[in-house]
């Protein structure tokens, strides 16, 4: 009700509601309990549309503070300092060429599937290479200046001339004992989007799913056989794989492992895709200096929680106080943006209310509601961040952060973006 009489403006009875909320909570579930955090992340949106900047500064730190004390919720202060200096960078070269797409349909509803869960998958947050530098955390190595900067240095738009995406997804492994429910659609969902919504032509996606996954047929799309021979200077290139992760302690060399689906567990280093590796070889061996990854998958074992999570569907290998790569390893030089579904020391939830990571459909859906098609990823993270927070805090009284890192200069990317070729 005090969401409804906020969006009338009627914000005297709008703020007495959400006191009262917020004393019953506090009553009946506990001063720390997730009910009272999301009572006073309402409080401060309201005390914003009241112009009160300093009431709502006052509710949204009290809800901080007891979402830090909420699983996953450990590094939430240091991650938002981080998030908050981001936020003052733009990314990507890439020019705003207006998009020809029609009107986006908001996707048909799913019905309820029982809960499962992933846990965490991103990493430690690093500032971007245009951001302050910040004393604990080391600061990326400023990218060479493209051959089409300005003296001045500032990049000069280009056209996207085609886009190129390779879209996986593993729910069924060849070791049964690996299996997720959600990740194989998720990954056609996504790729549903990119032909549909966001005008990848359907010639330029390849879709893995299940048994295609393999290792081999994977690094050869992505270092052989496709990508590097179709792939242009002009071109975009998205990348998005779901699956699970393993952590570094499982790997005598301490490295990260996206499991595919012939990976064997004991033999991470011969059978998975090492995260480490990864993007310096994406650089390597396309041309593009224009490449979005997106990961649905954990390489964290921050999952104490092992016991506790409802029916299995956990999306990583299990080790107890494992801990993440640092995602400074993912975004090495320019042109290369990466979006984790969680923070490293939290687990990736899929949804109570649908069929799908809370993650993957809410990007899809943020994306998908861009009519005018001009939505820039920057601002669809914004709001993926806020919803994926806010339903898994509602469902589960846990922390998801979503995390996003970037080394680009020049314009924000807009997936959607028409190509010149189109």
């Amino acid at each position: 009700l005090a969401e409804a009489l906020t969006a009338q403006s009627s914000f005297d009875q709008a703020e007495k509601l959400l006191k009262q909320a917020i004393e019953q909570d506090s009553q009946s579930m506990g001063q720390d309990s997730a009910r009272v955090a999301m009572d006073l992340d309402q409080l401060a949106l309201l005390y914003k549309a009241m112009n009160r900047p300093a009431d709502a500064k006052q509710a949204s730190d009290r809800a901080l503070a007891i979402k830090t004390k909420l699983p996953g919720g450990a590094r939430l202060k240091q991650r938002q300092k981080l998030t908050d200096i981001e936020n003052l960078d733009t990314s990507l070269d890439l020019s705003q060429v207006p998009t020809s797409s029609p009107a986006l349909i908001a996707p048909p509803a799913i019905p309820n599937t029982t809960p499962a869960t992933r846990p965490a998958v991103t990493p430690t947050t690093a500032p971007t290479t245009t951001s302050p530098a910040i004393p604990t955390t080391p600061p990326t190595t400023t990218p060479t200046a493209p051959p089409t900067a300005s003296t001045a240095g500032q990049v000069k738009p280009r056209p996207v001339r085609e886009k190129w995406a390779l879209v996986i997804g593993i729910s069924n492994f060849k070791d049964p004992a690996l299996n997720l429910k959600y990740s194989a659609k998720d990954a056609r969902d996504f790729h549903d989007y990119l032909i549909k919504r966001g005008n990848f032509k359907p010639e330029n996606t390849k879709l893995l799913i299940d048994e295609e996954a393999t290792r081999e047929n994977i690094l050869e799309l992505l270092g052989d056989s496709w990508l590097p021979k179709v792939v242009q200077p002009d071109d975009l290139v998205v990348i998005y794989i779901s699956s699970h992760g393993s952590p570094s302690e499982l790997d005598v060399g301490g490295d990260n492992f996206l499991v595919v689906y012939d990976t064997k567990p004991t033999s991470l280093f011969t059978s998975g895709i090492s995260m480490k590796h990864l993007m310096p070889t994406i650089k390597e061996r396309l041309k593009s200096d224009r490449v979005l990854c997106v990961f649905d998958a954990c390489h964290s074992g921050a999952t104490n929680e092992k016991a506790t999570i409802d029916n299995g569907g956990a999306k990583g290998l299990f080790y107890k106080n494992a801990d993440n790569f640092d995602s400074q390893q993912l975004t090495q030089g320019t042109g290369q943006m990466v979006i984790c579904s969680s923070a490293p020391d939290q687990v990736s939830w899929e949804s109570k209310q649908y069929a799908n990571g809370v993650f993957t459909r809410q990007l899809i859906d943020i994306l998908a509601t861009d009519n005018a098609g001009m939505t820039t990823i920057r601002k669809a993270f914004g709001r993926l961040k806020e919803n994926v927070q806010a339903e898994v805090l509602r469902d589960r009284g846990r922390v998801q952060t979503p995390e996003l890192k970037s080394a680009w200069n020049g314009a924000d990317l807009n997936l959607s973006i028409a190509t010149a070729s189109k």
